[in-house]
C-alpha cells in the first residue's frame, strides 16, 4: 500500500506540470495549424516530379531538383 501510494504521489506533481506546459503554450499559441511546418517542403502537391522531355521523345526528366 505504501508503494501504491508512493507512486500516486509522484505521478500527480507530474501529471499537473505536463498539464500546465499544455496550457501554457496552448495560450501563447504554440502548435498552431500556421506554424507548423509543410511536409511538402515548400512544393506544389499537385506538381509532377517526373515530366516528359521534349528534348528526348519519349523521354522523362526531373523539374524538381
Amino acid at each position: 500500500m505504501t508503494n501504491l501510494k508512493n507512486v500516486l504521489l509522484g505521478l500527480v506533481p507530474l501529471v499537473l506540470l505536463v498539464v500546465l506546459g499544455e496550457l501554457v503554450l496552448w495560450s501563447v499559441g504554440a502548435g498552431e495549424r500556421e506554424q507548423q511546418l509543410s511536409l511538402s517542403r515548400g512544393f506544389d502537391r499537385t506538381a509532377s516530379y517526373l515530366v516528359p522531355d521534349p528534348a528526348t521523345p519519349g523521354g522523362w526528366r526531373t523539374q524538381m531538383f
